[in-house]
């Protein structure tokens, strides 16, 4: 497999193709308590699917943007974003063709997005998800990043019933590249 940069319009027709839907049988409920939250893990039967649009020209107006490749056929995307004022790299994008998942492929690409975040001098990766998103969930906890946030209001509830907005942060200095002044 291979990481390049993205070509755009070239890898157009290749994206177009992937299918980013994602199926779970567990939903992350939120819970409001008098002075904060309690997010509580619910299993759900049967499992569903959802696919959520994505708008592939958005990966344009982003500050990075990378593939990854095996054969000369893309079978993952990522980008993102530079916030300046506080110097956040902002995961626009992150998509692994089903047909190519579990086989470290997204990990790959998250550790592709924190090099090209640390040379932004980014301090961290943080990225949004929905509670209704058990695999990205488990994915993005694997990678490193931890639970940082969530939003009642983000997605409109006629588009997303249901669905609450999850944020997730991963240093992008580490510990001992703090502790030496990197």
């Amino acid at each position: 497999m291979e990481v390049r940069p993205l070509s755009w319009p070239a890898d157009l027709p290749q994206l177009e193709r992937f299918d980013t839907s994602f199926s779970s049988d567990v939903v992350y409920d939120v819970q409001s308590l008098a002075h904060g939250f309690a997010i509580v893990e619910r299993v759900v039967t049967p499992a569903f699917v959802k696919q959520y649009p994505v708008v592939w020209e958005d990966l344009c107006a982003c500050s990075a943007a990378i593939v990854a490749e095996r054969e000369g056929v893309l079978i993952g995307v990522a980008a993102l974003q530079y916030v300046a004022w506080n110097r956040r790299a902002v995961v626009a994008h992150l998509y692994v063709d089903r047909i190519a998942r579990g086989q470290g492929i997204g990990a790959r690409l998250v550790r592709d997005l924190r090099v090209l975040a640390k040379a932004l001098h980014a301090r961290c990766l943080w990225v949004e998800t929905q509670n209704v998103n058990a695999p990205a969930i488990r994915f993005y906890e694997r990678c490193g990043f931890l639970f940082s946030g969530l939003d009642l209001t983000l997605y409109d509830p006629q588009d997303t019933a249901g669905d609450i907005a999850l944020y997730f942060a991963l240093q992008t200095v580490d510990e001992q590249e703090i502790a030496v002044g990197f």
